[in-house]
């Protein structure tokens, strides 16, 4: 009979093999979680959960509304506060323009994000 190849590996790499996935699994989800808090600026749940209640509003949509009606609503937000769309005289109204485009990105990251849209 044929010796295989993972039948020549010691039992003790196994272990190794095993413990190093799960700690390296362990690692990169807590780095993840980390990420988005870190990016949000959340320290708690309560506060995650008031953030999005602000996405809805910056989108003018229900939390209640579709994943459709979500897209939609940030398509037309987008188009309507585009920096390059939006021709302003005042150096004021540009950088006020900016700060709603970002806005509205930021909060269609964070709903996309609560929904798993991609």
């Amino acid at each position: 009979m044929k010796e295989k190849v993972w039948d020549k590996i010691p039992v003790w790499a196994w272990s190794c093999a095993a413990a190093v996935a799960a700690v390296g699994t362990a690692a990169w989800l807590a780095s993840k979680l980390e990420d988005f808090f870190d990016l949000w600026g959340e320290d708690s749940y309560g506060e995650y959960q008031m953030k999005l209640e602000e996405a809805y509003r910056t989108l003018e949509i229900e939390p209640s509304a579709s994943d459709e009606e979500v897209k939609r609503a940030y398509r037309e937000m987008a188009l309507r506060y585009h920096p390059d769309r939006v021709k302003t005289v005042s150096e004021e109204a540009k950088r006020m323009v900016e700060k709603r485009f970002q806005e509205i990105n930021a909060a269609k990251e964070l709903i996309y994000r609560s929904r798993e849209i991609y």
